[in-house]
């Protein structure tokens, strides 16, 4: 069973600009909620086509394992190796809510998998 930390590391933009304007920071791991699940990130998609409000943290897909499961989802436990999209894929850990999570329904590679995932949903 994996022991979940209060605080994770992330890499945040605050304000508009170049690489010098990224922030690696450690920020509260955020809790699960109804229909939502918590992923441990292995790998992460690296795309940047999106306007988002700041502040926010890097990332729109990446896959890694479910280590927190909120109510009412029962289509994924602790344990699962997912990919999904939805944002926030440069930090230790990811709320993602169910919707936005895939299953593998096989053996797969999660980097390989995220680099396809990130150069096929545009």
């Amino acid at each position: 069973m994996t022991t979940i930390p209060a605080t994770m590391k992330s890499v945040l933009v605050k304000e508009n600009g170049g690489a010098d304007k990224l922030i690696y920071e450690e920020v509260p791991v955020p809790k699960v909620s109804e229909g939502s699940v918590l992923v441990k990130n292995h790998v992460a998609g690296k795309r940047g086509l999106y306007e988002v409000p700041l502040p926010y943290t890097l990332g729109r897909e990446g896959a890694g394992e479910v280590v927190e499961v909120g109510p009412n989802v029962d289509n994924v436990k602790v344990g699962d190796r997912v990919f999904y999209m939805g944002g926030s894929a440069y930090a230790e850990y990811t709320k993602v809510p169910v919707g936005y999570i895939v299953k593998p329904s096989g053996f797969y590679c999660l980097d390989h998998d995220t680099r396809w995932l990130s150069s096929s949903a545009r």
